[in-house]
């Protein structure tokens, strides 16, 4: 959607009064500028505006307006209707423009002066010349009022001869544009010109014509050889002729030209002792080129070579009639989601028309959330970020263009990637196993270790053997000769060259760009001998450099110092803008740049060559003018990106922050902190919350930037959150409480006190976590605000549940569930749906209480509310809740379903802290099934308990690690798991969990020889005191199974009788495995016979390993009383001997795993 931006209002006036907007061309929208848009829901309210803004005349008769609306009723009826219009659209006015339209006598008046429309502006500019022609560009949004029915003749016969009006215009100045930029060389931006000129007009010859020859340029022939198809496709099925002369020639000179290696330019330095690496990476590129999807990582210090060694990969993919696509990473630009994805895209004919309409509508729709070039004219994808299926977008793109060309894709610099770039990258590598694509990434191994994501993905892919690691090392003195040698047409003999190796070698020490750089300066110097007394790197490096940039002309100096501050890859009229030169200006400035080799040609544009360079341009600048050409670049980027405006906000915000210009750099931080939080990009979020912050302490503190300063600490605790980013959470609230006070503003006072509550509540301070959350209560009750109180109430209720009073959360938390509407709350910028918290915790409470059948309803609940918000972090919290639930039940193949499908949604997601809560309860299910992966996963998990990062819950983790080491028959490890948690439970009062860890701990005992029968006994009576006492029902019947098979095997035959056919009448049939029974004391012994379903349970009992159970076996029979119905009978025996121990053991966790039963008998 273009952002219409008034041409006659310069940027000093954008403080000014509000103004009204509309914008008619490709829609309707109405908003206050600045401000946000005015809701005007009826059609007839839009068409009437629309009519009153762009038709004849401002002052419109009564009956004209009628005639055009309401045609079809008598007279009388017409002029009611239109008035109630009337009525609706000057409400909707009233708040900014009470004035902007009048109603006089038998005239409406709109008043064109007081409105900005799109329109008009455009049919003024489109009678301009170039710069004027751009913005009409800019304006063209699309067909006037496209998508607007009135089912009205009279206003169709006003429409449509009008939008033909407009449609012509619009041809005419991109015809006009996209000439002008063809004479001055313009290529991507006339790319962008005749493709647009191609969606208003596809019969349009000189703009098929243009793209051919735009995309031969850039060296995408196939994109241009396609171009040429289509059209002739158009032109058969339309008129049944062919294309013109001219354009067949163009056509067939592309053909005969064929994949020219200028597509990656070749580069001019040699690439020298590094046959080894290279040698690796083409193995790749052949593997790849095979269907066998290759990820490869270049390690290497600065300057060592990575991009030269990638450059010479990518000049072979080339050659091999491969696509390459580029995208590159820049330390100030880490908070832009997807950066190189979007540059890559763009920059290397991914996104041509033939690829796009290739996929399918929904993946071009997920697409356009990014790159709104993917669905031109089509409905957009919803507002929220749906992580995955953007991700599987993604994969559909470079599935389909791998399948017209083998792809290679280069990630430079990914050390400086955003963590959803990481994350995409480790999804592709999952996702596409068979695809002719290799990807690559380069990365300096001294600021890997800061890319904690980076790490992680690549780790993962280590582990998977899905990685190839190429690492350069440091020249040797012999290549550093040969490459000096190579740069000057030397000889070894030759001392002049000799001497300048020496020097090379001297002030390098092996780095290739070190070494080119010094024999640069001396060349340029004209002095080829040897000087002694060389300063070291990188002081020496940077002075040879500052020596280069002092050669230049005043424009190239001026030029490379903007480019150097813009900071990534810029194109020619955006230099222009920040620069203050003309275009002839810049260009010669630029190929002045391009062969003195500080700056380099990138599709987009131009870049600096190397990080170096740009540091050295940086050196001498003056901070006042370093601020001067940052707010100057900051401007541009929002002149230059007005039609794109939302993906370059940090940029934006960065430079306004580096120019001081603290305003400025607080609204767009901000808004790209909200637009990252709305994609899931937390890490990115947090970053730009806490640049705005950075903004607002150097304002002048008055009242409202301190308001301002307390609700983006709020809503930076929002971001944090998800990452588990505690301590910055501890000091974040801190701050906001201090100014909260000091403000004296009770509400803000409540909601800092209400989510330092829930700092409180995750590293395990319950007791001042309720008392916070209540505090909030009390104040959200006095000031009459109902979502503060239900803020509170939920924070009050999940302490409780933490604590084990699971009756009192469910008391809180059902009113909270039943009452929720399941909106999105974006107060203090959290987005998410508070009735997705309340329902899945309210499942989890009755899961605790054996209440499964409401505990289900209340999960489903919960997925139901989450479903549309498309959020990850939302979906692994849902679908956790629906797990808990199930292996409460005992449905553990249920579990590990959910479980396994929400891995997907983690890989992609950027939530740190909901990736292990998922492994942590699927390493448990695996245990409990026999999964072959379940030890690993185990022990992976168990390296994550330390993490400061999740100590909420901490006691149940360590339970369910205990559990899952004690299924694997490491008793001694799940016992000092249990220990730990029994500790941790009694020190943070948390009663359920200690209950649980006291079961385990009576578990493991129960496995150990010898055994202690006293002290089995105790951890299960003190379990079940807890169980009982808190109403824990799943507890209370698994501590009697464990005191039964104790006294089964002491031989107290009467007390094992009497736990083992305990009844629990009140709870659900469809409850846990031993929930309820009757039985009776046999001669040779006891035998537990379970009944579950057959389909549930074969699947548990042929997976797991039988040979440790010389007890267990099971056969398919109709269960008794169950006439009809295949249950399968699983048994097991218990003899006094106790050698049958750990068939006795094992065997009973199959049952619990795979029984979600009918209950026991015991005989």
């Amino acid at each position: 959607m273009a952002m219409l931006r008034r041409p006659s209002r310069s940027r000093s006036q954008m403080g000014g009064p509000t103004r009204v907007s509309v914008r008619l061309l490709g829609g309707f929208e109405l908003r206050l500028v600045p401000g946000g848009p005015i809701a005007l829901p009826k059609r007839k309210s839009q068409a009437l505006l629309a009519y009153l803004a762009v038709g004849p005349n401002e002052t419109q008769p009564r009956d004209t307006l009628t005639a055009l609306l309401r045609a079809d009723v008598p007279r009388e009826q017409a002029r009611n209707s239109l008035r109630q219009t009337l009525f609706t659209l000057r409400h909707a006015l009233t708040p900014a423009a009470p004035e902007l339209i009048r109603a006089d006598g038998d005239v409406v008046v709109l008043d064109r002066d007081a409105i900005d429309i799109d329109v008009v502006a455009f049919e003024r500019l489109a009678r301009g010349e170039r710069p004027e022609l751009e913005r009409a560009a800019v304006l063209y949004g699309g067909d006037l009022l496209a998508g607007l029915r009135i089912d009205e003749a009279g206003f169709e016969d006003w429409l449509a001869p009008r939008r033909e009006q407009l449609r012509a215009l619009a041809l005419s100045a991109f015809q006009q544009l996209l000439t002008q930029q063809l004479r001055e060389g313009n290529v991507q931006p006339a790319l962008e010109t005749a493709t647009r000129l191609l969606t208003l007009d596809p019969l349009e010859e000189s703009a098929h014509h243009a793209v051919m020859r735009l995309h031969a340029e850039q060296g995408n022939i196939t994109a241009a050889l396609r171009q040429y198809e289509s059209y002739r496709g158009i032109l058969r099925r339309e008129l049944g002729r062919e294309p013109g002369l001219e354009t067949r020639d163009l056509y067939h000179a592309i053909r005969r030209r064929g994949v020219s290696a200028g597509a990656v330019p070749r580069p001019e330095i040699p690439l020298i002792g590094r046959s080894a690496e290279s040698d690796a990476l083409v193995r790749t590129l052949d593997s790849a080129w095979a269907r066998r999807t290759q990820m490869v990582v270049v390690l290497g210090e600065a300057g060592i070579g990575k991009s030269r060694l990638v450059e010479e990969l990518m000049a072979e993919a080339a050659r091999r009639r491969g696509h390459v696509a580029v995208g590159r990473c820049y330390e100030t630009q880490q908070v832009l989601p997807f950066g190189p994805w979007l540059d890559a895209a763009r920059a290397s004919g991914m996104m041509a028309d033939d690829i796009i309409e290739a996929l399918a509508p929904a993946w071009r729709a997920e697409l356009a959330r990014l790159l709104p070039e993917a669905d031109r004219g089509r409905s957009r994808a919803p507002a929220p970020a749906n992580h995955p299926r953007l991700f599987e977008a993604f994969a559909h793109l470079l599935e389909q263009v791998a399948a017209t060309r083998p792809l290679l894709v280069v990630v430079e610099d990914a050390h400086w990637a955003d963590e959803l770039s990481l994350r995409l990258l480790g999804f592709l590598a999952h996702r596409l196993p068979a695809a002719r694509l290799l990807l690559v990434v380069t990365v300096r191994e001294e600021e890997a270790a800061e890319a904690r994501v980076l790490g992680q993905v690549l780790t993962e892919l280590d582990r998977e053997r899905r990685l190839t690691r190429v690492r350069l090392a440091p020249l040797d003195r012999a290549d550093v000769t040969a490459l000096v040698l190579a740069l000057v047409g030397g000889s070894a003999r030759d001392a002049v060259a000799a001497g300048l190796a020496e020097e090379a070698w001297s002030a390098s020490e092996g780095n290739p760009f070190f070494a080119v750089e010094t024999v640069r300066a001396r060349t340029e110097d004209g002095v080829r001998s040897h000087a002694a007394g060389l300063h070291r790197l990188p002081e020496r490096l940077q002075l040879l450099v500052a020596r280069r940039l002092d050669r230049l002309s005043a424009r190239g100096r001026n030029l490379a110092i903007v480019a150097a501050v813009v900071g990534k890859e810029a194109s020619l009229p955006l230099l222009a803008l920040a620069a203050g030169m003309s275009d002839a200006e810049v260009e010669d400035a630029a190929v002045e740049l391009v062969q003195q080799r500080i700056l380099v040609e990138r599709p987009g544009g131009v870049d600096v060559a190397h990080e170096r360079v740009r540091d050295a341009a940086l050196a001498g600048l003056p901070g006042a003018r370093a601020r001067m050409l940052h707010r100057r670049i900051a401007e541009s980027l929002e002149a230059h990106y007005a039609v794109r405006l939302d993906e370059h906000l940090a940029a934006i915000g960065s430079h306004y922050l580096a120019g001081e210009a603290w305003e400025r750099a607080v609204t767009f931080f901000r808004r790209a902190g909200d637009r990252a939080l709305a994609h899931g990009a937390h890490r990115e979020a947090a970053a730009c919350f806490e640049h705005a912050l950075e903004a607002l302490r150097a304002l002048p503190q008055d009242r409202a930037v301190q308001e301002q300063s307390v609700d983006l600490l709020l809503t930076l605790r929002h971001a944090l959150l998800p990452l588990g980013e505690t301590d910055r959470i501890r000091d974040a609230l801190g701050q906001a409480a201090e100014l909260a006070e000091h403000l004296g503003d009770r509400r803000r006072q409540a909601h800092v006190a209400v989510f330092r509550g829930s700092y409180h509540w995750w590293v395990g301070e319950h007791a001042r976590a309720y008392e916070l959350a209540a505090r909030g209560l009390r104040s959200g009750t006095d000031l009459g605000d109902a979502a503060l109180c239900a803020s509170a109430t939920y924070f009050m209720a999940v302490s409780h549940e933490t604590r084990g009073s699971y009756r009192d959360a469910v008391r809180l938390l059902r009113p909270l569930a039943t009452s929720a509407s399941g909106g999105i709350s974006t107060a203090y910028g959290s987005v998410a749906a508070p009735a997705v918290f309340w329902t899945s915790h309210l499942a989890r409470s009755l899961a605790e209480l054996g209440d499964f059948s409401a505990a289900r309803a209340a999960a489903n609940d919960a997925m139901r509310i989450m479903a549309p918000l498309h959020h990850p972090f939302l979906t692994v919290h849902v679908s956790c809740s629906m797990a808990t639930v199930a292996l409460r039940q005992g449905r553990a193949d249920e579990a590990i379903s959910l479980l396994e499908q929400l891995r997907e949604i983690n890989m992609v997601g950027s939530a740190p802290v909901v990736f292990p809560i998922n492994e942590w309860f699927l390493a448990y299910a695996y245990a409990l099934v026999g999964h072959p992966d379940a030890a690993d996963l185990l022990r992976r998990m168990e390296r994550l308990t330390d993490d400061a990062r999740f100590t909420y819950y901490y006691p149940f983790w360590l339970t369910l690690l205990g559990e899952g080491y004690l299924l694997l028959g490491e008793v001694e490890e799940a016992l000092a798991r249990a220990d730990r948690a029994l500790e941790l439970s009694r020190k943070r009062g948390e009663r359920g969990n200690e209950g649980w860890s006291l079961r385990l701990t009576g578990d493991a005992l129960s496995a150990l020889r010898p055994r202690s029968e006293r002290e089995i006994a105790d951890s299960y009576r003190s379990a079940l005191a807890i169980a009982e006492e808190l109403g824990m029902r799943p507890l209370v019947a698994h501590c009697h199974l464990g005191l039964g098979k104790l006294y089964q095997r002491t031989g107290t035959r009467q007390e094992a009788q009497a736990h083992l056919t305990t009844r629990h009448d009140d709870v659900p049939r469809d409850g846990h495995a031993v929930l309820a029974g009757t039985g009776r004391a046999g001669a040779e012994g006891f035998v537990v016979k379970t009944l579950v379903s057959g389909a549930r349970a074969l699947p548990a009992l042929a997976s797991s390993r039988s040979s440790p159970m010389p007890h267990l076996r099971g056969l398919c029979q109709p269960a008794e009383g169950q006439v009809g119905e295949a249950h399968l009978t699983i048994e097991s025996r218990w003899d006094s001997n106790p050698s049958g121990g750990e068939g006795e053991i094992v065997a009973l966790r199959l049952l619990r795993a795979s029984a979600p039963a009918c209950g026991f008998l015991l005989r």
